[in-house]
C-alpha cells in the first residue's frame, strides 16, 4: 500500500464520518519524542464534531494499517504496522520509478522559469530558479501529469536597444576608436568578447552578412545562455520569444477578449485590474499606440492557454511580487484561473564568513558558469535546493567544495557509494543479491525502512505545494539513519547469512532509491568516492 493511498483513505474516512472536507495535513510528527509515523491535527474536528473523533479513530483501526492510534494534545498520532513498511521494499527493489509514480492525472502543466533577459550571462539567481524549476517539472512528471518546461525571451524593448548600443561602443573600443557606453548600458567583459568576434568576422569572412549590433548581440547571448544551461543540466522543451508574440495576432485577440474589462482615459487603454484585487488599474496601450509590457505578457499567457495547458506555473524573482495580482486578474478575465506564481528569492554567495560582492552596474558578475567552475554542477544544484524557494539562500562556496561529511551533498552521495561498496564486498564473499523469504527485520533495520517508506510521496508534495527544499532535507535525514546503522552494525557477516541477506536487501533498496532521487535533481549518484 502506497503512502499517498493511505493518506487518501484517512481523509476519506474523516469526510465520510463528518460530512465535511477538512483541509488537514497528514505528516510525520514534528516532536521527536512521539512514537508515531504519521500525525494530523484534529482541532477543527474536535471543535465541530467532538463525539465523532472516536468514530473516526475506530474506523482507522479497522483499516488494518496501524499498530497504534492515539490522540495527544489535539493531534491524532498513527503508528504504521511493520508489514506496511516492509511490503514497500519489494517494489523499490524491482522498479524504483514505479514506487514513486503517481496515478495518471490526464492534466497538462506548463512550468515557465528563469526567462532571464538575453542581455548577459546567467547568474546564481537564475541558477536557483533553474534547479527549482527542473525539480518541479520532474515532480509533476513523476506524480502523473503531462508537463512541459518553457523559457521566455524578452528580446524587445529598451534593454535590448541599450544592448545593441553597448555592443556598438565596444566594437569602437576594439577598433581603437573613441567610445562611450551609455550609463544604463552593459559593461561586462562578455560584451567585449562578442565585440572582438564581431570585428573578426566582419573583416575576415568575405561572406559575412553585416548584422545590426542588437541582433548580433542577442544571437550570441542566447547561444551563451543555452550553453551555460546545458552544462548545468537544464534544458527546456519550449523556447518562446517576445518578438514572435508581438508579430502574431495574439495582442489583438487579448484586446478583443478584454473589452468588457477595459476603458479609455486620455487616449490610453486601461485594464480594470482593481476589480481583481490589484491596487490600481493598469495601462495596456499607451496614448501613442505603444503596447505596454503587461499587454504583451498577457498575450504570451494567452498563447500558453491556447496550447491546451490546464495549469500554468511561473517562477519569478522577488522584484516581480507586485506584478502577480494584475497578471492573475488578466487571466481570470480571460476565463483562466489555474495560474500560480512561485517567487524565488535571492542568493547570497559566501566563502566561509566572507561575502562575495557583485555589481551589475560595473559588470562584476558571478555567473552560472563561474559557479559550475568553482564548485561543480552537482554541488551547485544541491545547495541551491537547500532552502524553501520563498526564503533567501546563503550559498557557502567553501562548504560546497569540501570532500567531507560537513558537505551535505557529499554526505548523501557517499551513502550511495557506500551501498555500492557493500554490495561489491558481499559478492566477493559469495552472497547473491536477492529478495530473502520470510523476512523478520530488527528494530534498527525497521528504522531505515520507515524512513524509506515515509519519503515515498515527496514528489506529490512538491507538485502540490512547490516545497522543493524538502527533497534534499529528507535525503539528508534518511542517509543519517543509514550512516549511523552502518557504524554500529555489521552488514556482511559470513557467519550469519540470514542477517547478511536481509541487510543486503535493505542496502540494494536504499541504493536504488538514492540513485533515483539524486537523478530527479539531475545530480550524479557515484559508485565510488
Amino acid at each position: 500500500m502506497k503512502l499517498s493511498e493511505i493518506k487518501k483513505i484517512i481523509k476519506k474516512i474523516i469526510k465520510e464520518k463528518t460530512g465535511e472536507d477538512f483541509k488537514i495535513e497528514i505528516e510525520e510528527p514534528r516532536a521527536k519524542n512521539i512514537s508515531a509515523d504519521l500525525s494530523f491535527p484534529a482541532f477543527e474536528i474536535l471543535k465541530k464534531y467532538k463525539n465523532k473523533l472516536e468514530i473516526i479513530i475506530k474506523e482507522l483501526k479497522g483499516t488494518g494499517f496501524f499498530e497504534k492510534i492515539e490522540t495527544v494534545l489535539g493531534f491524532v498520532n498513527l503508528k504504521l504496522k511493520n508489514e506496511i513498511l516492509i511490503n514497500s521494499l519489494g517494489l523499490i527493489y524491482r522498479d524504483v520509478s514505479e514506487y514513486f509514480r503517481g496515478e495518471k492525472k490526464n492534466k497538462r502543466v506548463l512550468v515557465e522559469y528563469i526567462s532571464a533577459n538575453p542581455t548577459g550571462p546567467l547568474n546564481v539567481a537564475n541558477a536557483r530558479a533553474g534547479v527549482i524549476g527542473d525539480l518541479l517539472v520532474e515532480s509533476f512528471n513523476i506524480s502523473g501529469f503531462d508537463v512541459d518546461s518553457e523559457y521566455y525571451y524578452n528580446d524587445c524593448g529598451k534593454q535590448i536597444e541599450l544592448l545593441g548600443i553597448s555592443l556598438r561602443e565596444r566594437v569602437k573600443e576594439i577598433k581603437g576608436e573613441e567610445f562611450k557606453i551609455p550609463e544604463e548600458g552593459y559593461y561586462g567583459e562578455y560584451l567585449k568578447n562578442i565585440a572582438r568576434e564581431y570585428v573578426e568576422r566582419r573583416y575576415n569572412v568575405l561572406s559575412f552578412i553585416v548584422e545590426n549590433y542588437k541582433d548580433y548581440a542577442l544571437k550570441k547571448i542566447v547561444e551563451m545562455q543555452k550553453k551555460s544551461l546545458k552544462n548545468f543540466g537544464t534544458e527546456f522543451k519550449n523556447y518562446i520569444y517576445e518578438s514572435e508574440i508581438r508579430k502574431s495576432t495574439l495582442i489583438r485577440e487579448v484586446l478583443k477578449k478584454l473589452e468588457n474589462y477595459t476603458y479609455k482615459k486620455e487616449g490610453a487603454i486601461y485594464f480594470k485590474s482593481t476589480e481583481f484585487g490589484d491596487d490600481k488599474d493598469r495601462v495596456l496601450m499607451k496614448s501613442d499606440g505603444e503596447y505596454t509590457y503587461f499587454l504583451v505578457d498577457i498575450a504570451y499567457h494567452l498563447h500558453k492557454i491556447k496550447r491546451g495547458y490546464d495549469y500554468l506555473i511561473n517562477l519569478w524573482g522577488p522584484d516581480h511580487h507586485g506584478y502577480i495580482p494584475r497578471m492573475k486578474g488578466a487571466l481570470r478575465a480571460l476565463g483562466f484561473d489555474k495560474f500560480e506564481v512561485l517567487i524565488v528569492q535571492q542568493v547570497n554567495l559566501r566563502r566561509g564568513k566572507e561575502r562575495v560582492r557583485m555589481s551589475k552596474r560595473k559588470g562584476e558578475i558571478y555567473s552560472l558558469d563561474d559557479l559550475i567552475k568553482e564548485v561543480g554542477k552537482d554541488a551547485a544544484r544541491f545547495f541551491l535546493l537547500l532552502r524553501a524557494p520563498s526564503t533567501p539562500l546563503d550559498f557557502d562556496l567553501e562548504l560546497a567544495k569540501k570532500m567531507s561529511q560537513e558537505n551535505p551533498l557529499y554526505y548523501v552521495q557517499y551513502a550511495h557509494a557506500r551501498c555500492n561498496q557493500i554490495e561489491e564486498f558481499a559478492k566477493k564473499k559469495g552472497f547473491n543479491m536477492e529478495i530473502p523469504e520470510n523476512i523478520k527485520f530488527d528494530p534498527k533495520e525497521i528504522e531505515i525502512i520507515k524512513k524509506i517508506y515515509l519519503i515515498q510521496d515527496i514528489y506529490e508534495k512538491i507538485s502540490e505545494k512547490f516545497v522543493t527544499h524538502l527533497l534534499p532535507f529528507k535525503l539528508i535525514n534518511l542517509v543519517s539513519v543509514f550512516h549511523s546503522f552502518y557504524q554500529s552494525e555489521r552488514v556482511v557477516d559470513e557467519n550469519n547469512a540470514e542477517n547478511t541477506l536481509r541487510r543486503l536487501f535493505i542496502v540494494r533498496c536504499l541504493k536504488n532509491l538514492l540513485k533515483f532521487m539524486l537523478g530527479s535533481m539531475k545530480i550524479k549518484a557515484p559508485e565510488k568516492m
